[in-house]
């Protein structure tokens, strides 16, 4: 069994997953397999990260146009999550971010290559008392593509298209995650998630697509700069003429006012920053 750090607060599931996996790797597991939809064209050979194994389906074999979308590829992943139900007493939405597991690993490979990225439904499994080591395919949610609206011509973000390999070396930043903290995860997901989200619709959507990816720097800036700085040190940064005053009128007030407040300046103050 792997040693890994200690955390009291979960992670995104992507996170938890792999976690689990380097905890007790031989344990029995269901395997399940989405595709992976892009408009780029997808090079390299199969690899595997912790859980997850990326198949190439050689798409871009078939010549498929800039502005379509194919399968590019096959995610495998295998789920070593609990099954245990979450408790309802009380709303918890620390790692919330509006996707599921495929859906992280999908946005983090958008991040990684800078293409357009999206998981569809899953297509085949592999039940940990079946006994069929080709599994069994299914379509419980159809085989649809995600929607997407063409690209104009030329489009906005050309090097999203065309020719992205996709290797260890490139995911090598992603192997560490299980030994990260849970908080510094579930910021890179949420920034990954804003992103993917941006490249989809930047042909579409322009305004809306620089929204997001503006929304992205703020999300990553945020956990940077609570992982750097006290809330007092924040709000100093933010508002060093109002600290002085409180300061003058109740030295001890400073504390709870920044723990108050101090968070409502910050992403404002990172995208000042030089």
């Amino acid at each position: 069994m792997s040693e890994l750090p200690a955390f009291t607060v979960p992670g995104p599931a992507f996170f938890e997953n792999w976690r689990s996996f380097l905890q007790n790797p031989e344990a029995p597991h269901d395997t399940y397999e989405y595709p992976l939809f892009s408009d780029a064209a997808i090079t390299g050979e199969p690899i595997a990260v912790g859980p997850y194994r990326f198949i190439n389906t050689i798409a871009h074999a078939g010549k498929i146009a800039r502005d379509s979308l194919a399968p590019v590829l096959v995610l495998r992943v295998a789920d070593r999550l609990p099954r245990d139900l979450p408790r309802m007493g009380k709303t918890d939405f620390g790692s919330y971010h509006g996707g599921s597991l495929i859906d992280e690993v999908a946005a983090l490979v958008a991040l990684t290559l800078g293409i357009r990225v999206k998981a569809g439904p899953i297509i085949r499994t592999f039940d940990a008392n079946d006994k069929d080591p080709r599994g069994t395919p299914v379509a419980y949610y159809g085989f649809d593509p995600p929607a997407f609206q063409r690209s104009r011509v030329p489009p906005l973000l050309p090097q999203s298209i065309g020719p992205h390999c996709l290797d260890f070396e490139g995911l090598r930043w992603v192997a560490d995650s299980p030994q990260q903290n849970p908080k510094d995860e579930i910021a890179l997901i949420r920034a990954a998630r804003l992103y993917q989200d941006a490249l989809w619709i930047a042909d579409a959507e322009p305004a809306m697509a620089w929204l997001l990816l503006v929304s992205a720097i703020e999300t990553a800036a945020d956990r940077w700069d609570r992982s750097k700085s006290s809330s007092i040190e924040r709000l100093r940064a933010s508002k060093p003429d109002f600290v002085l005053k409180v300061e003058a009128l109740c030295p001890d007030l400073v504390a709870i006012v920044a723990g108050e407040f101090a968070d409502l300046f910050r992403a404002t103050q990172m995208l000042r920053s030089p």
